[in-house]
């Protein structure tokens, strides 16, 4: 992760929880039960308590680092913070209490150290704001009505040379400029605003519409995949049980046959909803199916793609054909925050179990992509 996308998370989790109050709310929760305890476990206290934990859990729910997206909850994950945030946080509470239900003493030295740790954390991401800004390091966040795409890139699957990782971003455009002619009827192409490097991930600007078109098809493409991570997982122990690469193939042809239709279904629906040029239909058609079989590919090799925006404020005195374009946004926002829900990290087990649109290097160079009806060689 690069500095300023790690400034704005840090930005955006202290505002979610000084608007909120966690801090707060989580020290009287630690002092109504001392209270509880040093009263001996007095009726007015234990009400104390159970209301600090009711406001608490309203609280948590809803935060905002809830539905942060895939690469921002990666980050908190790689920071170590994660479990100090939302209803991470508030699990932690209730667990504390369920350990320590006849011994209120215990759990008292628990959220003393809860609350400790939650102190810390605020106080290193507000320091750690302040430095960025003393540094001239900008907040890379975005501006109201402006999207991103997000696509991560596993290291091995460009085994970290230059050359690989210049044909994926060359994909990458391929893949998703269907999405853009889906949604707007012609292809600007996508500029790049920022690249970071744990693992290589590229952020593209975009519009609303394209975001919202990208979005909704990556909810119905990852949904559908997440019906394989039985399989899939399935097959990782068959293969531990020294099941041959033959006799696993048809575990595989049914993982691939059932993303196959699954896909055909997508690519009805989406075509039916974004029918933009009757005259392109045929091969907007063609190349969709081929783009989510090769999203699904990459998926299944330990891709995360996400997909942000940032709603527009409201505003009385627009003119009616500024009120119509915000409504289209509002429309948007709301269709790519519902999608995020789904766009999560996805922890998988086992080997690539699909085959579905992953050329080799050789194959691309060649010319000789997927056309959309068969199934290409993995990698």
């Amino acid at each position: 992760m690069n500095a300023e996308r790690l400034n704005a998370i840090a930005k955006a989790v202290t505002s979610d929880y000084q608007s909120l109050n966690i801090s707060q709310m989580l020290r009287k929760l630690v002092s109504s039960l001392q209270d509880q305890v040093s009263q001996n476990n007095a009726p007015e206290y234990q009400n104390e308590v159970a209301n600090a934990r009711g406001h608490l859990s309203d609280a948590l729910g809803s935060s905002a680092t809830n539905t942060f997206s895939p690469t921002w909850r990666e980050a908190i994950h790689e920071l170590g913070i994660d479990d100090v945030l939302g209803l991470a946080l508030f699990d932690q509470i209730e667990a504390t209490f369920s350990r320590n239900l006849i011994t209120p003493a215990a759990a008292l030295e628990e959220l003393k150290t809860l609350s400790e740790r939650v102190d810390s954390v605020m106080l290193s991401l507000e320091n750690l704001s302040d430095a960025f800004q003393v540094l001239r390091i900008r907040n890379e966040d975005l501006a109201p009505g402006e999207c991103e795409i997000g696509v991560l890139i596993p290291r091995q699957f460009v085994s970290n040379e230059l050359s690989n990782l210049g044909d994926e971003f060359q994909d990458l455009d391929q893949i998703l400029g269907v999405f853009d002619e889906l949604a707007t009827g012609s292809r600007s192409g996508f500029k790049v605003r920022t690249i970071s490097s744990t693992d290589f991930s590229v952020f593209l600007d975009s519009t609303h519409a394209v975001c919202a078109c990208l979005a909704v098809a990556l909810e119905r493409l990852i949904a559908l995949y997440k019906q394989l991570l039985e399989i899939r997982k399935l097959r990782a122990e068959l293969e531990k049980q020294g099941v041959k690469e033959l006799e696993l193939a048809g575990v595989s042809a049914h993982a691939e046959n059932k993303m196959s239709d699954g896909i055909d279904g997508i690519v009805h629906e989406m075509m039916t909803e974004y029918k933009k040029n009757p005259e392109r239909d045929k091969e907007l058609t063609i190349e969709l199916r081929r783009s989510l079989k090769r999203l699904a590919g990459r998926i299944d090799r330990g891709f995360n793609l996400e997909v942000r925006m940032r709603e527009l404020p409201e505003e009385a005195s627009r003119s009616p054909a500024d009120q119509a374009a915000a409504a289209k946004a509002s429309s948007d926002f709301n269709r790519i925050k519902a999608a995020s829900k789904t766009l999560k990290f996805l922890k998988v087990e086992g080997d690539p179990i699909l085959s579905l649109g992953q050329e080799t290097n050789a194959q691309q160079q060649d010319g000789s992509h997927d056309s959309g009806g068969g199934t290409a060689a993995a990698p």
